[in-house]
């Protein structure tokens, strides 16, 4: 009887642990493929803020040389990916410095795009001004935002190098 009684405890034991080992192994599978797809979007998001940020600035250079003042600038950035790792959990997969190269990456969009919005509004009503100054301060403002973008981009790249 207490061969019995052991051989079924160290069985019962032996198969609470290989489940457990399972479990935790197939966990690490999911958290390890998860992590692989979380990274690669985060590049991706970033390569196309880093065009978006391109395309912008060369418009705006364009609108500057034939001496437009626009309204409505080209494009804004993107923020999903940040959002969606944020929202669902899966920013916890990442090590610590992937997790601040992100959010910085999330607060140099969050500004940008802010940017990109003051400076519509200013251009909306530097419309009511006389053409000659509203022009000069437009070409001003347009031309920090160009400088702008062009330090976004550079930085964008270094963190996507980083990661």
């Amino acid at each position: 009887m207490a061969n019995t009684f052991g051989a079924t405890f160290l069985g019962v034991i032996a198969s609470f642990l290989l489940w457990y080992g399972g479990t935790w192994w197939l966990k690490h599978q999911s958290d390890k493929k998860a992590k692989a797809h979380i990274l690669a979007e985060i590049k991706e998001e970033i390569t196309v803020n880093m065009e978006l940020l391109n395309v912008s600035n060369t418009s705006i250079q364009k609108m500057l040389l034939q001496g437009n003042i626009p309204v409505a600038l080209p494009a804004r950035l993107r923020i999903s990916v940040y959002n969606y790792a944020t929202n669902s959990g899966e920013l916890r997969l990442l090590s610590k410095e992937i997790r601040k190269n992100l959010s910085y990456v999330a607060y140099l969009t969050e500004s940008t795009n802010k940017f990109i919005e003051n400076t519509e509004v200013l251009l909306a009503l530097w419309q009511l001004k006389p053409q000659d100054q509203a022009l000069r301060l437009a070409h001003l403002r347009l031309q920090n935002l160009c400088d702008e973008m062009n330090d976004k981009r550079n930085a964008l790249k270094r963190i996507l190098d980083t990661l």
